[in-house]
């Protein structure tokens, strides 16, 4: 892969300049372009960007080759060499190049069926058009954007309840009293080993909204996220401003992050949350049609300008835990639950919630990640069993059906996201994408979604041999789904 220094500069740093501040989701913009950098602790980055496919890279050895072995290495460098699988050589070519904005391939027959079917499905809002550029620039967009925030973006007002029809609000707090709900994004990160071992150490369980390129650029580090029991999720594929996209390229970003998690760590997610919070009711359709739910948070602890990458002191980060801490404990949030959003993103956050979670811990009776505060234990398709709440905060906090360490590998497991629809229209998940609408379905629209499944098997066997195969299987099961999911939804 062949970068130019403008290239390079957009997967180091994630947004060079912003020029409009508005709302709430929008960085300061004159100190973004040092702020939130994806760095390699190592100074290895530059290899890895150009790992694959650069006829004059080095063949990179691997400095570990099972999950346990990854998790085993102490040193931050050690951690942090760039490394090359087998197992992933052999899918690679079936993803979009690390931190490059996400589209579908060329040749992608599975992808664009799906694509195709979410577009005839309907969901998707007509009238809603891209809105500035994907590093967060909305100067030239925002002058004539109607003041009553028609399409519901969040980062324009912090909309969260959607405005158009069959579209979920997005889940912003749990619904537990004196809850934390613990949330890290942009992981993997290459040095999180001390974090996951920190976690470990205290039981405790988050949930990861892992970046499809760090996912491919760091699938060991990704595996040990489900291995040890934590909730896995999306955060798009390239981190960029989700709303700026054009409708194909917010499927591609959601779709290939998915596959490579579905891939990579074996499980198929069914939620995500939009860097910067950068969401509205087009992008929500979208990510529906791929089975996700939305998912933003109550509190930012704005961790990710700790020093050094970042511009603040760690006094100024440890004032940010101290203020929601003081909100949720006194004053009109007394005692409700919330969801906080902390980062995986280098190894500085990660030792500051480490200083803070003792703190954390004598304010809230209940630490929890999301499967548990919103008693999802299904939350993926997989056969996989988390705790709810009360078993949770009982102390069984561990998920039953979670892949060994030493055996979990990276291979092409057909990702099908027709399950994550399924699974969040029916109401499996308990507090999912269906009851966030504040109508949980109930024997009604659970046996019309039953109904769904079974339409959805009848047009496998007719439609089948007009596609050749699971590709038409797949884009006609995510119709049906959808299609009688939104009626489940207005039951």
């Amino acid at each position: 892969m062949k970068l130019s220094a403008t290239a390079l500069v957009a997967a180091v740093t994630l947004a060079t300049s912003v020029t409009a501040n508005i709302g709430r989701g929008i960085a300061d913009p004159k100190a973004i372009e040092d702020l939130y950098r994806r760095h390699r602790d190592s100074g290895e980055y530059q290899k890895l960007i150009h790992k694959r496919g650069s006829p004059v890279q080095p063949a990179l050895r691997p400095r570990a080759t099972t999950e346990p072995d990854q998790a085993a290495i102490t040193d931050a460098t050690q951690e942090c060499t760039a490394y090359n699988l087998p197992e992933i050589s052999a899918i690679a070519k079936n993803f979009p190049a690390p931190w490059d904005n996400a589209t579908i391939l060329p040749g992608d027959t599975q992808a664009q069926a799906v694509w195709a079917s979410i577009k005839a499905s309907g969901i998707i809002p007509a009238g809603i058009t891209p809105k500035g550029t994907a590093n967060g620039d909305f100067s030239a967009f925002t002058p004539t954007y109607p003041h009553s925030d028609p399409d519901c973006w969040w980062t324009f007002g912090g909309c969260d309840t959607p405005k158009h029809p069959n579209l979920a609000n997005d889940l912003v707090s749990c619904p537990e009293p004196d809850t934390w709900g613990l949330t890290f994004d942009d992981g993997p990160n290459c040095t999180h080993n001390a974090f996951y071992d920190f976690l470990q150490k205290n039981n405790q369980k988050a949930t990861m909204f892992y970046i499809g390129s760090n996912v491919l650029d760091w699938p060991l580090e990704a595996q040990r996220g489900i291995v040890d029991g934590h909730h896995i999720c999306v955060h798009t594929w390239s981190h960029q401003y989700m709303t700026s996209f054009p409708d194909e390229q917010v499927f591609a970003e959601l779709y290939y992050t998915a596959k490579v998690i579905k891939d990579v760590v074996g499980v198929t997610p069914t939620c995500w949350r939009p860097p910067f919070g950068d969401i509205d009711d087009r992008v929500r359709a979208i990510a529906k049609g791929l089975g996700l739910e939305s998912v933003l948070w109550t509190d930012d602890t704005d961790d990710w300008k700790i020093l050094p990458l970042g511009t603040l002191p760690t006094a100024s980060i440890d004032a940010n835990y101290a203020s929601i801490i003081a909100q949720e404990t006194a004053g009109p949030r007394a005692h409700q639950g919330n969801i906080v959003l902390t980062h995986e993103i280098n190894g500085h956050t990660m030792e500051e919630f480490m200083a803070q979670y003792p703190k954390i811990q004598a304010a809230f009776k209940h630490i929890v990640p999301l499967t548990a505060c919103m008693n999802q234990t299904n939350p993926y398709p997989e056969s996989i069993t988390y705790p709810n709440f009360a078993q949770y905060v009982a102390g069984n906090i561990n998920a039953t059906g979670l892949p060994q360490g030493a055996t979990i590998k990276a291979k092409d497991a057909k990702y099908n996201p027709t399950a994550a629809v399924n699974q969040t229209m029916t109401g499996t998940q308990t507090g999912g994408v269906a009851s966030a609408t504040g109508a949980v379905l109930g024997s009604k629209s659970s046996s019309t979604t039953g109904a769904a499944a079974a339409a959805a098997s009848g047009n496998h066997k007719s439609s089948a041999g007009k596609m050749g195969g699971e590709v038409m299987v797949i884009a006609t099961s995510v119709a049906a789904a959808l299609a009688l999911g939104a009626t489940a939804l207005l039951v």
